[in-house]
């Protein structure tokens, strides 16, 4: 829903008759869609207009080191809007290390103000960020991420599936096999139209010297709200192979390559860890996981060793806890804690034998987050990384690659206290090299 959907009624009153009339007439609208940094001592922020029905004397926002800022703080605006627009705006002055609020605004000729919503972000800005070009083809409307990016350090990409909106059904799916050049390559799955899949099984793994995937299973979701669950999985090897059905259970699942194998894990209490033999092609039961409570797990792999960072699907809940697993004894191992704010919908990648994980959804808050955690096996510690500086926070398609650090896209969030939250897809591409 859109924040500050507001109608009201005009009365009209006739002294010639008691008769009351009522004309519904929708109140333009405002949103602060998103507050970022750009640079060290910059930012920018994005808001957007609907239902404008006059040309408005002023918009823009209101900057302060206070939440819910107003026009008697230090204001950054434009004049004479007359249609619906996104507007960005830049912020320059900013101090690194201070938490700033942004609210949107505009005002009638009459001099009447209306705010949209806050947001706020601490400049923590990272100068060895570098922003990327986006896929020049790519529309936030017409394209899905449905994969995330995939790989490792020798395998890498990011596929997209142009989709139907009416069945729910990819047209077409575009992969881009790398990150600075954007050719894509076209592929289809099927031979019919590819179905959009929803927390799909996507699992880097080698084979005799090989980088392969596999990629299939997942859900797709149906317009009665049901979920439908697709079982067919693929091993990409140049072109596709065909492999068993998934055996597991109707559950959103997380999986991860580790040597020649892959593995699946249900996201449910006591679920089936499933292996994946590539070699015989078959599916093997291997254990039933440790965990009493319905969770998404993130998982990573450090020098040969399986990490798992579980999120309960309670959403007030506390992270569930990071977990080495040793595949060969079925052994976990609980390590030491998230440090950072407890969050939802958040991301993370490996990088030189150490975990960064963050971004995200305030538990607490429902606000974006953008603040990073180092975690280093060595010593089972967690401490503050770096902040990211792209528009979106929410489920970020993150990947370390080729001695970088790949990262955007993603979703922004905009909480309304009696509208709920709305979720809007971001289309920048974001690179990190970290020392």
């Amino acid at each position: 829903m859109r924040a500050l959907s507001i109608f009201f009624s005009i009365l009209f009153c006739f002294s010639a008759c008691q008769k009351e009339d009522t004309v519904a007439i929708a109140e333009t609208q405002i949103e602060t869609q998103a507050f970022y940094s750009t640079d060290i001592t910059a930012a920018e922020a994005t808001i957007e207009l609907f239902n404008i029905n006059t040309t408005l004397a002023e918009v823009g926002i209101a900057l302060a080191e206070k939440p819910e800022p107003s026009i008697t703080d230090r204001v950054i605006s434009i004049n004479n809007i007359s249609k619906n627009q996104s507007i960005r705006l830049l912020i320059d002055n900013l101090s690194k290390g201070k938490t700033y609020y942004v609210r949107s605004f505009f005002k009638t000729k009459d001099g009447k103000v209306t705010y949209g919503n806050s947001l706020n972000i601490t400049q923590n800005f990272d100068e060895r960020w570098s922003k990327v070009e986006s896929p020049p083809s790519l529309a936030g409307d017409e394209y899905i991420l449905t994969e995330n990016i995939v790989g490792d350090q020798r395998f890498g990409g990011l596929p997209f599936t142009i989709v139907d909106p009416v069945y729910n059904r990819g047209v077409k799916t575009y992969f881009f096999p790398n990150f600075y050049q954007w050719d894509p390559r076209f592929f289809n799955l099927d031979k019919t139209n590819f179905q959009v899949r929803f927390n799909e099984i996507v699992a880097p793994f080698t084979s005799g010297g090989e980088s392969l995937l596999l990629r299939g299973g997942g859900y797709q979701k149906q317009s009665n709200g049901d979920r439908f669950y697709l079982k067919d999985l693929a091993i990409i090897q140049g072109s596709y192979r065909f492999s068993p059905q998934y055996p597991g259970a109707n559950a959103e699942v997380t999986s991860i390559g580790l040597g020649k194998y892959v593995y699946v894990l249900e996201n449910v209490a006591k679920g089936t860890l499933w292996l994946f033999d590539y070699e015989n092609l078959k599916w093997i039961n291997y254990q039933t996981l440790p965990f009493d409570f319905d969770a998404k797990y993130y998982s990573y792999v450090v020098a040969g060793k399986i990490y798992i960072l579980v999120e309960p699907k309670d959403l007030k809940a506390k992270l569930g806890g990071l977990y080495e697993f040793q595949p060969e004894g079925k052994v976990w191992k609980k390590l030491a804690d998230f440090k950072g704010e407890n969050r939802r919908r958040s991301n993370g990648f490996v990088y030189r034998g150490k975990i960064y994980f963050g971004a995200g959804q305030s538990s607490e808050t429902s606000q974006g987050l953008r603040d990073f955690f180092e975690y280093d096996p060595a010593t089972n510690i967690w401490k503050e990384a770096f902040s990211y500086p792209g528009a979106g926070t929410l489920n970020l398609a993150m990947i370390s690659y080729e001695g970088f650090v790949f990262a955007g896209f993603g979703q922004s969030v905009i909480v309304s206290a009696n509208k709920g939250e709305k979720f809007k897809n971001m289309t920048d591409f974001w690179s990190l090299r970290l020392r």
